[in-house]
């Protein structure tokens, strides 16, 4: 089954997994920062739904009885490394989710997270560790180039079929914003 249709993810529920690691993505709880767990420590948590927002994509955290978490970078600046912290808010923002196309990773679905229209992505902490809450910072892509510990697998728990995003503009009826904002 392929999750890309025309360039573009089908939106839906995923687990999200770093292929070094072979860890998945999850939140720490005391800094909402991302990090990454064993498959056996989550539990059948670590559901990510993944949703069209402009050109790029929300990533929210599902967990019940929590308000939204989306993933969003952490204010402050980059540490020695060059990595920035992604944590989790009620404030959405959009990645770039771009399918990774290498003969390496065939017949699996494999993506990178891109900030925007940056060269940005998503890197899971000391080159892939396996160990339990590694941290996720985004680093420049072209720093040491395309490592693997950037790309992710994408497992889908329920796609959403026929979804359209809602198409808000400032002059739509109050009781219409309302319903769909």
């Amino acid at each position: 089954m392929t999750l890309f249709d025309g360039g573009k993810l089908k939106p839906g529920i995923y687990k999200i997994q770093n292929i070094v690691g072979e860890t998945y993505l999850d939140i720490r709880e005391h800094n909402k920062e991302l990090c990454c767990r064993p498959d056996f420590v989550l539990g059948g948590k670590g559901q990510w739904e993944i949703l069209p927002l402009g050109s790029g994509y929300t990533i929210r955290r599902l967990e019940p009885g929590r308000p939204d978490q989306f993933c969003n970078v952490l204010s402050g600046s980059m540490d020695h490394d060059g990595r920035v912290a992604i944590s989790v808010s009620t404030f959405p923002a959009a990645w770039r989710v771009e399918e990774v196309h290498d003969k390496h990773y065939m017949g699996y679905e494999y993506v990178r997270f891109f900030w925007g229209t940056s060269n940005l992505t998503w890197d899971l902490a000391d080159y892939g560790s396996s160990n339990d809450r590694t941290p996720v910072h985004y680093k420049d892509n072209g720093i040491e180039g395309s490592q693997p510990c950037r790309v992710w697998k994408l497992t889908p728990v329920k796609l959403h079929a026929g979804f359209q995003p809602p198409i808000l503009k400032a002059d739509s009826p109050p009781e219409y914003r309302d319903k769909h904002e």
